[in-house]
């Protein structure tokens, strides 16, 4: 996974670029990344083919990443989201399913696998707050309400 930052300015016309930095370097081939989330100007959150939820922080190294979560079933993860305090939601390549993070841990905190087991789909994007999630699959928009207990968790 070699993530190139690049910094653009944009005016009337469009300038040259040049490259600020490469996140990370020691990454096998295909391990690239489907989602960066920025949390700060400083610090971001990547996700990928190799089932890493990974986060960056660029005033301490570029090259390594700060802390890493491992999906537990070898899933590529197509989409990441934060709540910019402790919580990371990601979204697998497999049966809907999203997980909930907290970054202070390493382990997943709970999983809702939104398509059923005869139809897969990835999550291609999702958004969550402290009362909802939404998670677009291939053929359905799902919607999550936290204040209620659903009937689907695992």
């Amino acid at each position: 996974m070699n993530v190139k930052m690049r910094s653009v300015t944009v005016g009337c016309l469009l300038h040259r670029l040049a490259c600020v930095c490469s996140l990370g370097s020691e990454f096998r081939r295909g391990a690239g990344v489907l989602d960066i989330v920025f949390e700060s100007p400083f610090l971001l959150f990547t996700c990928g083919y190799d089932t890493f939820v990974r986060q960056w922080d660029l005033r301490l190294s570029p090259q390594k990443c700060v802390m890493e979560w491992e999906e537990p079933h070898d899933s590529a993860l197509y989409c990441i989201q934060t709540d910019g305090n402790h919580m990371i939601s990601s979204g697998s390549s497999y049966y809907g399913v999203v997980r909930i993070w907290d970054k202070r841990q390493t382990k997943c905190l709970q999983f809702f696998q939104l398509s059923s087991d005869s139809v897969s789909s990835p999550v291609y994007c999702l958004r969550f707050s402290s009362s909802h999630l939404y998670a677009a699959l291939a053929t359905a928009l799902h919607s999550l309400d936290f204040r209620h207990p659903p009937a689907n968790i695992r």
